[in-house]
């Protein structure tokens, strides 16, 4: 397996590429460079705020979040077609959102995530029934893209998480007792 890490102004990508058969995997890893959300900054400080008019531990604020970590596979064959699976790593699982036929990979990487595919679909929102979810995943199984794929990318977006999360805490002192 090849890998390669981009950096973009806001956004760092990981890229896991390998072939199997006659088919070309490349599997993306988005990470947002921008730091703790607005609505995060807001829950951050009133902690603090409570934390200094009460006794109450901050540990009985915090609650370990499940870690939905999105990305994307991108299936080149033999003969060209190129599709791209939109999915979620969670709790060791994959779930496909997605599904579509592409023609450029570069190009569609260059999409952000949110809008990949809205041009061209006029429907209303569907989730993918179970048993065409789980006929999508036995076959991304054959390319080796099954629960352990779902573990790594969860640790590696926790870990780039933390990482994050220790660059806005230098960057922002918190007030101590």
């Amino acid at each position: 397996m090849v890998s390669k890490i981009q950096d973009f102004l806001d956004q760092q990508r990981i890229e896991l590429s390998k072939n199997v058969e006659n088919v070309q995997i490349l599997i993306c890893i988005d990470f947002y460079n921008n730091g703790q959300s607005k609505e995060q900054e807001i829950i951050d400080s009133q902690i603090i705020q409570i934390q200094q008019t009460s006794q109450t531990p901050l540990t009985s604020f915090k609650s370990i979040p499940q870690i939905q970590a999105p990305f994307s596979v991108y299936l080149t064959k033999g003969n060209g077609i190129v599709s791209c699976y939109e999915c979620v790593a969670y709790d060791g699982k994959i779930k496909i959102e997605m599904v579509s036929i592409i023609d450029d990979v570069e190009e569609h990487k260059l999409i952000p995530r949110e809008n990949r595919g809205l041009e061209e679909y006029n429907g209303c929102n569907h989730h993918i029934e179970d048993s065409i979810q789980h006929e999508m995943l036995n076959y991304l199984k054959t390319f080796e893209i099954d629960s352990e794929l779902a573990q790594f990318v969860q640790h590696i977006q926790i870990y780039q998480e933390q990482v994050l999360n220790v660059n806005y805490l230098q960057d922002n002192p918190i007030l101590h007792d």
